[in-house]
């Protein structure tokens, strides 16, 4: 687990090539004994070259083109005013951007532009998109568990109110236990984007172990099913379904339940995070 758990955090590097020598090595080593990392990277440079080849023969449209370059202008000033250097991009960062031009792409160009030069299927670029719309909703789900924040509020009944409408469904802080860590403190809550749209982070601590819930509208969500395990568990009678994996080096369950969607993040292991999500 910890192997993966060190792997991934390297992987966008990895497939950027910024990575030492010596890492490489490390990283190489550890994909020849794990599926789930290789398919990760395989991903990764599938979607890469997808949208290089994409971006040399269609031009973006000059709207997308426009908010691009202001947002790197803003980049730049704000880096300036606080005296850093620049930072090159990652693959994560560029993702959305990514994801975004392609989509604009399709739009501006008819579903012919999506698709092989020579009139070949779509199939491939959608489920390419698909993928990369799943991929980074994973990692968004798994981000505030990986980079915590402060709480923005601490009162159960004033995040019911105040959070509930804005994220669309209700978000109440729940009862979380372990069968080796007992009861899980509930420490605060506070709003978040999620793939573009408005979520709660709950976070729960029990000694040094921490547990983050992540409570969203499954309806503005796309499925989590790329780069996660399809589960089915029974919980209180019925059958869930739930995905299961890793991600940002973190164990995450991720399920849907009377129309509220929830994802459960730990540095627990999957088997044990999946149980705590089956008893929320």
């Amino acid at each position: 687990m910890s192997a993966c758990r060190d792997t991934q955090r390297a992987l966008d590097a990895y497939v950027d090539g910024e990575l030492d020598a010596s890492h490489v090595l490390h990283v190489e080593e550890h994909l020849v004994e794990c599926s789930a990392c290789l398919e990760r990277v395989e991903l990764a440079r599938a979607m890469k070259r997808a949208i290089r080849s994409e971006s040399r023969s269609v031009a973006a449209p000059a709207s997308l083109r426009a908010r691009i370059a202001i947002s790197a202008a803003s980049e730049r000033a704000a880096e300036v005013e606080e005296a850093r250097p620049p930072r090159a991009p990652s693959w994560r960062s560029a993702l959305p951007w990514a994801a975004a031009a392609a989509i604009a792409i399709g739009i501006g160009g008819g579903v012919g532009a999506m698709g092989d030069r020579h009139g070949g299927s779509t199939a491939p670029k959608s489920e390419l998109l698909a993928s990369a719309a799943s991929l980074h909703l994973i990692e968004d789900l798994a981000g505030p568990h990986a980079q915590p924040l402060p709480p923005e509020e601490l009162d159960p009944v004033r995040i019911a109110r105040v959070f509930s409408p804005i994220v669309g469904v209700p978000v109440r802080p729940v009862r979380l236990h372990h069968e080796r860590h007992g009861s899980f403190s509930f420490t605060g809550a506070r709003l978040l984007n999620v793939s573009h749209e408005p979520a709660a982070s709950l976070t729960y601590n029990a000694g040094d172990r921490r547990v983050t819930v992540v409570v969203f509208d499954p309806q503005r969500m796309p499925k989590p099913s790329c780069c996660l395990s399809r589960r089915t568990i029974n919980a209180g009678g019925e059958e869930r379904t739930v995905f299961v994996g890793r991600a940002k080096g973190y164990a995450l369950a991720v399920y849907e339940r009377d129309g509220v969607g929830y994802a459960v993040s730990s540095d627990l292991g999957e088997n044990e995070v999946l149980a705590m999500a089956a008893d929320l």
